[in-house]
Order: structure tokens, then C-alpha cells, then sequence
């Protein structure tokens, strides 16, 4: 929804930060599932071709199958985020809905064979590392593993690491397309002159949220700006695009959510206040952890000077 009233982005931060959650505990499952296929085959083929890892890009197909069909889901949900809103406003509906979906249509075509390679090539290096690992550590303990041991192991070991990433992979995912549909939105009916917004980022403030996430929390800027993260340009929460960094995007909870632009200049003041009650902390800490350097360095030259004269009186 474009939001009114700033009383109005708690509501939106929960609804959405469920929604995300029910739709990404679905493709995990998926993901997961097709890993186990792989590691079992993997496990066959080690076996039959001792020394030989199994190619993953033989998955590639399913894996972006799985992803975009995901995609098309969280994008039905989030790609709606204003429009329905607009009811009042007499505009040609079928060509803006045409112009949002074939938007999301490239970048899903894009997206899913981008984040499917990355994935499998995570997949196959992490065989590659495990098997190293189980067979180093069976010739510590002096024991010769064999070929149906080491593939046992391997996929036992994958299994359980795959398990906690493919729920990451799931969240990551999800916050992306569901990020990109709501801003693909806000940009075409600000294009069309249907509405005008302004972009606000809504962190999710619990004990898991990144400081620089925390900070960055109100934070309103125009559709054609940048946010700015831990020192990182981003278009909205998830987006890689602009060069942002892995520990910026995997596992961000955040959301963007899109204010009029009366609440969004209400709410641009109310970041700026906060940035600027901030900077004022800052200084008075950093100026009183200044004095007390200057005490220690009062102390310390006492000190020198007291041991200067007992080392003489010593001397004499």
C-alpha cells in the first residue's frame, strides 16, 4: 500500500515480514529436497567412479525451475503493492499491468539463472572442500577411507549443512523478488504519473539485525535515489545490483515500504533528526572518552616521574 500515515508502517512491516516468511519456508523445502537428490547421486556415482565428483550443472534446469516459479509467486503477492489503491485515478490499467509484469518477467528470467548457477557452484565446491575434509582427517587418525565411506560421509555431512542453508538461500531469495516487485511497481506508476512515492527503509529491529541495519532504519529517500547502508548504495533492502556486498544482502529481514510524498518528507525530517541526535551522542562520547585519555596520560607521566625519582634516590 502507499502509505498516508505514518501510523500505518508497523501494520505494513508486519504483514509483509510474514508473508515473506510463509512464502520462503515453501522454496527451502523445494531446494532442499533437490539437494538431497543431488547428494544421493553424487553418493552413487563416487562409488562407481572413485576420485570423480558428479557435475552438478546437470541440475541446472530444475533448480531454475524451482526458482522460477517461486519467483512468479512472490512477485503476484508484492507486484500489487499500490495499484490496487488507485481505484479513484482513471488510467489505461491494462497497458501499466502489462508494462509491471513484462519488468518482471526479464528480471526473473535473469535472476533465475544468475542465482541458480551460484547456487550449484556453492554446491560443487563445498564437495570438492568435504572431500578433502573427510579424507585429511581419516589419515590423521591413520585410517584409509575408501571410496563408499568417503561418499558416505560427504553426503552425510552435506545433508546436515544443507538443511540450515537451504532456509537461507529460501529467505535471501524471497527478500529479492519481493523487494524488486514492490519497487518495479513504485517506478512504473511514478513513470505513468499515476502516483508518486517515496522509498522508506523499515528495518526489522530485533537481536539479529546488523547495526548498520539498525541505523539505517527510517531512512527516506526519492524513488531515483540511493539508500545508504554500512557505507553501500542500495536501491532497496536486498538489492546487489549497485555492488553491495554479501553480509549487506543474505539474511536481510529488511523492508522498503513506499510513503506519499507529504509523509515522506515528514518522514526524511524524522531520519535526519535521529541521524543528527546521533552525531551530537557521538561527539560528547568521543569527547569524554578524550578526557579520560588525557587523565590516564596525567597519570602516567606521574608515574614515569615518581619512578624517576625513586630510581635516583636509589642511585645516590
Amino acid at each position: 500500500m502507499l502509505i498516508t500515515n505514518l501510523n500505518q508502517i508497523k501494520r505494513q512491516h508486519g504483514e509483509q515480514l510474514a508473508l515473506k516468511m510463509r512464502l520462503e519456508d515453501t522454496v527451502a523445502f523445494d531446494v532442499r529436497k533437490l539437494t538431497r537428490s543431488i547428494l544421493m547421486d553424487f553418493k552413487s556415482y563416487y562409488i562407481s567412479h572413485p576420485g570423480a565428483i558428479l557435475s552438478t550443472d546437470n541440475y541446472s534446469e530444475d533448480l531454475i525451475g524451482i526458482l522460477r516459479h517461486h519467483y512468479r509467486k512472490v512477485a503476484s503477492h508484492f507486484s500489487h503493492n499500490i495499484r490496487g489503491e488507485q481505484k479513484a485515478i482513471k488510467y489505461d490499467r491494462a497497458t501499466v499491468d502489462k508494462n509491471i509484469d513484462l519488468r518482471l518477467a526479464d528480471y526473473i528470467m535473469t535472476k533465475t539463472r544468475k542465482q541458480s548457477g551460484r547456487i550449484l557452484t556453492t554446491l560443487k565446491e563445498r564437495l570438492h572442500s568435504a572431500i578433502k575434509e573427510v579424507t585429511i582427517e581419516g589419515a590423521t587418525q591413520g585410517i584409509q577411507l575408501y571410496p563408499p565411506e568417503i561418499a558416505d560421509k560427504v553426503t552425510k555431512q552435506l545433508n546436515a549443512e544443507m538443511l540450515d542453508h537451504s532456509f537461507t538461500i529460501g529467505a535471501t531469495e524471497t527478500q529479492d523478488i519481493a523487494e524488486q516487485s514492490k519497487i518495479t511497481e513504485a517506478q512504473a506508476l511514478s513513470e505513468f504519473g499515476i502516483a508518486n512515492s517515496k522509498k522508506y527503509w523499515d528495518s526489522n529491529l530485533d537481536e539479529k539485525t546488523r547495526s548498520a541495519h539498525i541505523f539505517a532504519n527510517g531512512q527516506t529517500v526519492s524513488l531515483d535515489e540511493v539508500f545508504i547502508v554500512g557505507g553501500e548504495e542500495l536501491n532497496r533492502p536486498g538489492d546487489e545490483e549497485l555492488g553491495a556486498s554479501a553480509w549487506n544482502i543474505i539474511g536481510c529481514r529488511c523492508n522498503c515500504l513506499y510513503l506519499s510524498e507529504e509523509i515522506g518528507k515528514a518522514a526524511t525530517i524524522a531520519f535526519e533528526n535521529k541521524c543528527n541526535f546521533g552525531l551530537k551522542r557521538f561527539n560528547c562520547l568521543n569527547s569524554a572518552r578524550n578526557d579520560i585519555f588525557k587523565v590516564f596520560d596525567r597519570l602516567q607521566q606521574g608515574s614515569n616521574k615518581l619512578f624517576k625519582e625513586n630510581l635516583n634516590a636509589l642511585s645516590s
